[in-house]
């Protein structure tokens, strides 16, 4: 199973927000930070385009933009002003697949998807999260295994 298809299929949920239905995706952004990782080096740069050849990756993509449209529209949260339950079960997850696509797949979310990256910010910047996430290191090690690496 390829990396992008498993982590699809363990962080999409839908949620119905007034008359449409919004997907959670698989979000990931800047991966700089991640083990001293070499986004910048020549294996991250190929890892990165072999990503964006994915067959899965035009899906996360649209399902990103997606998001960011939605977010335009109604954030920044999710259902609007006020941060809820399905913003909170979505940050966990959102951090697992940064830091997985990052370290994995030298991948991040683009500047272009302005509405996700904050977001992601007002998310990971609560003391909340910060307490509870787990660290990078747990992350990779669990996804290694799945993703073959």
């Amino acid at each position: 199973m390829h990396l992008f298809q498993a982590l699809i299929q363990r962080s999409s949920f839908a949620k119905s927000v007034g008359n449409s239905t919004l997907f959670g995706v698989a979000i990931i952004t800047d991966s700089r930070n991640a083990f001293r990782h070499p986004i910048h080096s020549p294996q991250a740069s190929r890892a990165h385009r072999r990503f964006e050849q994915d067959p899965h990756f035009p899906i996360f993509h649209q399902k990103l933009k997606a998001l960011d449209d939605h977010l335009k529209a109604h954030g920044p949260y999710i259902t609007g002003d006020k941060i809820t339950s399905v913003d909170l079960s979505l940050a966990p997850k959102l951090y697992r697949l940064e830091v997985a696509l990052g370290y994995f797949k030298g991948w991040s979310i683009p500047s272009d998807f302005a509405h996700v990256l904050n977001y992601k910010y007002l998310l990971f910047s609560r003391e909340s999260f910060e307490k509870t996430k787990a660290a990078k290191e747990h992350v990779v090690a669990g996804w290694a295994p799945k993703v073959g690496a």
